[in-house]
């Protein structure tokens, strides 16, 4: 029988020495001849009929203990942990001392385990904005409604403010071209301020069959930062010029664009869906303050198993975000002006928040004894399927382990749900 036995135990980690019998050893090797020789075939036996000894003869015998070692190793270790009725959080990370084939097998298993974590949630309070729509944001809703609906007429001359062009363009640095700073028959709303500051300047006085190279510097502050501080050249060609004749906001415009009968519905209407949508937005910003606040005020031992795999996978999600760019991590690095020391703490800083929060939505998940039942994983799977058309997308809505996925996505919400709801409560004392 297998021995294991607590070798060091942390608030965050247990370190588990385990020992395989012989025994335990030459079943798994049984169970794995078993399973191999389904497939191999030897003359004068039936496919799966291959005596074992001819089929071990027959195996990669390198492949054919990697198979035993998996085997008992995942079977050891989960008796380890049932005998000792340890709550883990991750695979455990395995150390083989020693390894006779099928007789001898010393391993030692490090494994995260969930944490206590000592605090009164109900005692949580962040202070909660209701979210409110403003005449302003109303009339600015309105105004975008006019332009998209304004009257446009072809015109030959040269191109003022409020004026509407139809353009190609392409931007080059260094003489390459800037990938993303190329486009065709782009419309440009000339004082629409939504293009980097300057370019839409340099567009004033061009008339149809106009072409123009000039330099444009990007913000320090431009959200690619290969391009921050950069200057690129834009070679423009105008295709037209259109005038932007603007319609009356009246009865008659909230029947065109909406089939409303008069603007005060419309007004209205607007009010409505940017009230949603604020308080979705608002309801999201709340969530993420409340976690910060309760990671505040939560002391926690983080086991450095879990954060060194949380760090490694972040960093892949930076390397990747930044290939996409077009750029290699060193060289993104070298471009915001990181040092790896430095990165390497951001990445840390931030593996140990969302580390944070994971124990936490557990922690109140079973403290709560929150659930999801299975008509509220099919509900959810039913209005999904009505957002998707393509059938491959549909089928893998199906799958067990996106069923297992989704319920876990929603009793995280529930946590989440109950934890902002404590904090928005009245002020409550010791």
């Amino acid at each position: 029988m297998t021995k294991a036995t607590i070798q060091n135990q942390t608030a965050s980690q247990v370190e588990f020495s385990i020992t395989v019998t012989a025994q335990e050893l030459q079943s798994a090797k049984t169970a794995a001849i078993q399973e191999a020789k389904k497939d191999l075939k030897a003359p004068g036996f039936r496919p799966g009929q291959v005596p074992d000894a001819i089929a071990e003869r027959q195996l990669d015998q390198a492949k054919l203990q990697m198979d035993v070692v998996e085997k008992v190793l995942a079977a050891t270790f989960t008796e380890a942990v049932k005998g000792h009725k340890i709550k883990t959080l991750a695979q455990p990370k395995v150390d083989i001392k020693k390894f006779v084939p099928y007789d001898e097998l010393e391993y030692v298993a490090t494994v995260a385990i969930l944490p206590d974590i000592d605090y009164d949630y109900t005692k949580l309070r962040v202070k909660y904005d209701e979210p409110k729509v403003t005449d302003e944001e109303i009339n600015q809703a309105l105004q975008n409604l006019q332009e998209q609906f304004a009257e446009r007429k072809a015109v030959d001359r040269a191109a003022k403010q409020g004026d509407e062009l139809r353009i190609d363009f392409v931007g080059k640095k260094d003489g390459e071209a800037v990938e993303g700073a190329a486009a065709q028959n782009s419309m440009i709303v000339l004082g629409s301020g939504r293009l980097i500051p300057g370019f839409e300047d340099e567009l004033i006085g061009m008339k149809k069959g106009d072409n123009k190279t000039f330099d444009i510097t990007f913000p320090e502050d431009y959200h690619a930062p290969e391009l921050a501080g950069q200057k690129v050249t834009f070679t423009i060609d105008v295709h037209e010029v259109r005038e932007v004749e603007e319609v009356k906001l009246d009865d008659t415009f909230a029947k065109k664009v909406a089939n409303m009968p008069k603007l005060s519905d419309l007004k209205e209407d607007i009010r409505v869906n940017l009230q949603e949508g604020k308080a979705k937005d608002a309801r999201q910003g709340y969530e993420s303050a409340v976690l910060e606040e309760t990671i505040k005020h939560t002391k926690l031992e983080i086991s450095p198993i879990l954060e060194e795999e949380q760090i490694q996978d972040l960093r892949n999600e930076y390397a990747e975000k930044v290939k996409s760019q077009g750029l290699e991590l060193e060289a993104w690095l070298k471009v915001q002006k990181k040092t790896e020391d430095e990165f390497t703490a951001e990445l840390t800083e931030e593996a140990r928040r969302r580390i944070g929060v994971g124990l936490i939505i557990r922690d109140i998940i079973e403290k709560q004894k929150l659930t999801v039942e299975i008509e509220e994983v099919n509900e959810q799977l039913e209005r999904m399927r009505t957002s998707y058309t393509d059938p491959e997308v549909i089928k893998h809505l199906d799958h067990d382990h996106f069923k297992n996925d989704l319920a876990n996505r929603l009793v995280t919400q529930k946590a989440v749900d109950w934890l902002t709801e404590q904090a928005k409560g009245p002020a409550k004392k010791d």
